[in-house]
């Protein structure tokens, strides 16, 4: 039985030395120093603590199928009447976060619309008499949204340069949740990328 266990690990151990000896080089490859980081549109608005980050990219969508994406209603404010259909979003991204404090997700929608649908919801919200409440360097307002027939009480911010709207449902949370993500916009809060 001992001599059987030796010889049994004698054949293994020389099958495993001619293996080894004539097997094939793998190649390597080093990857560049100087490659560049990837800086994709979502990581500029998910903060490291991200519990749950999606990107829906509706102008590739489209691209390959135009009736994949419903012209339903992203946004549907009554006050300012501002209506911001599916049809001017390029793309929309959800970031979910933990509440610290009260130890709830809060989700917020980014949604990256076109020059038009932008201009109207900017000069709708600053003419509309709603007051805003400044937040990290942006304007936020506390609107009702009632899109596709649901009223909802959230918290909006809009960012000029990238023609973005963010917006979360709800109280105090929701503006918390909006403020740590216009703070990696700002570049003051790390990204889900830079981690």
């Amino acid at each position: 039985m001992k001599v059987s266990f030796a010889a049994t690990i004698l054949i293994l151990t020389a099958a495993a030395l001619i293996a080894y000896t004539f097997s094939f080089n793998i190649p390597s490859y080093t990857i560049p120093s100087d490659l560049k980081p990837y800086t994709g549109v979502f990581g500029m608005y998910s903060p490291s603590n991200s519990l749950l980050v999606t990107f829906d990219n509706f102008t590739a969508i489209r691209a390959i199928n135009q009736t994949a994406v419903p012209n339903s209603q992203l946004l549907k404010l009554t006050k300012p009447a501002v209506t911001v259909h599916m049809s001017s979003v390029s793309s929309r991204t959800f970031v979910t976060l933990l509440n610290s404090t009260t130890k709830v997700n809060n989700t917020a929608t980014i949604a990256f619309v076109s020059q038009g649908a932008f201009s109207n919801l900017s000069l709708g919200l600053s003419d509309s008499g709603v007051p805003s409440v400044p937040l990290n360097g942006f304007d936020t307002y506390n609107v009702t949204d009632t899109s596709n027939g649901l009223t909802k009480h959230e918290w909006i911010s809009l960012v000029p340069e990238d023609s973005a709207v963010v917006f979360s449902e709800g109280a105090s949370p929701a503006r918390t949740t909006i403020g740590e993500i216009l703070q990696v916009r700002q570049g003051l809060s790390p990204s889900i990328l830079s981690v």
